[in-house]
């Protein structure tokens, strides 16, 4: 992960960083479409009536097989800096993902310049922002909406960090935006 700040932190009172976002990161984890795309040669004729039952039943048995390794995957994108000399507050933590049929996670975590973490939000406070029914398909959510209602007038104190821990079936898709304003 990269981020990428779109203004000179020292001087500004509001900045737009971008974290990029390597899908190389993501778990190894194909739609069902994917899947029968790559595995073609092993299903029959999709012309054939048998098609959607095959299909159906290699794709199970494909995702039986990954399902342990999908759900132990854990991977956290720093947002932001603990060098920074500035307390923060945030306006916008846009995250682009898909969710998969896998028990999966997104927290927003708080930590400390020793090393203490505190979960500040998780995606489960986003339950009525985006919809679970939609596997595989991109989403795009503002985790400081969450952020700020859990916590109204939210600022993250100088020296601290804010992390964004992915867990599970959970696939980030495109870069991450975040909009902060510095006092």
């Amino acid at each position: 992960m990269t981020n990428l700040s779109l203004s000179n932190e020292k001087h500004a009172t509001s900045t737009s960083s971008v974290i990029k976002v390597i899908s190389d990161n993501n778990p190894d984890l194909l739609s069902k479409d994917q899947w029968a795309i790559k595995h073609e040669d092993k299903l029959p004729g999709c012309w054939t009536t048998q098609y959607n039952t095959e299909l159906n039943k290699q794709y199970s048995d494909y995702l039986d097989e990954i399902e342990n390794g999908v759900q132990a995957h854990q991977l956290e994108i720093e947002l932001t800096d603990i060098k920074c000399k500035r307390n923060a507050t945030f306006s916008q933590i846009l995250v682009t993902m898909q969710i998969t049929p896998f028990m999966n996670d997104m927290q927003l975590v708080l930590k400390t310049r020793n090393g203490d973490e505190v979960t500040l939000c998780s995606l489960k406070d986003l339950k009525e922002v985006f919809d679970v029914e939609l596997t595989f398909e991109d989403q795009k959510i503002n985790f400081a909406h969450a952020l700020n209602q859990r916590i109204p007038g939210f600022c993250l104190p100088e020296g601290q960090q804010l992390l964004l821990r992915v867990s599970g079936g959970i696939l980030l898709t495109d870069n991450i935006l975040l909009f902060a304003s510095y006092s």
